[in-house]
């Protein structure tokens, strides 16, 4: 006996998970690891100091007309940009975990639920509720362990995978990618 996903019109059965300092933790490793902002700042970082050191080097080498400078950038260069991409994830996880070590607020741990009602998200939990349009959700990110809700404007909303149903937890995510879809211009 199968059981159906809930109709496209209607709301999925609210998430019911409870929310610890390890899940706050593993947004704060994401924004700082594996977010496509923190590729980009990776990318950045690897290759602009190095094309900045062979450029100095390269011009102090064809202004003093000693060849040795532009062998040292292209010795410099190509090592950091190889320790930037071999150590860049390590320091950044490193970092996030001692942000993430701080004590956070109690509110912000402890049973939450997540409802679709309409076109609203209501997060449930010791805050109170938090109301939001599912208009202004930017993007859902789902990872091994964790799925990830970020609004245009406010505090990502975290939802922890274990405890959950993974049947619930699609077809919840499923019914906030069609809404979020039906509400875009």
């Amino acid at each position: 006996m199968s059981v159906e996903p809930p109709a496209a019109g209607r709301d999925p059965p609210p998430l019911r998970c409870d929310l610890a300092a390890e899940d706050l933790l593993a947004l704060v490793v994401h924004l700082a690891v594996r977010s496509e902002e923190a590729r980009r700042a990776r990318r950045k970082l690897a290759w602009s100091l190095p094309l900045l050191i062979v450029g100095v080097l390269g011009a102090t080498s064809a202004a003093t007309r000693d060849p040795r400078y532009l062998v040292i950038g292209a010795v410099i260069a190509p090592l950091w940009a190889l320790v930037v991409w071999t150590q860049f994830d390590r320091i950044a996880q490193r970092q996030a975990r001692a942000q993430a070590g701080r004590h956070p607020r109690p509110d912000l741990l402890g049973a939450r639920a997540l409802e679709l009602a309409g076109e609203e998200l209501l997060e449930r939990g010791g805050a109170g509720v938090r109301r939001l349009p599912v208009r202004d959700i930017h993007r859902v990110i789902r990872e091994a362990g964790h799925s990830f809700i970020f609004p245009a404007d406010g505090a990502p909303i975290v939802i922890p995978h274990r405890g959950l149903a993974p049947r619930d937890l699609d077809d919840f995510l499923a019914a906030l990618e069609r809404r979020r879809a039906a509400s875009r211009p």
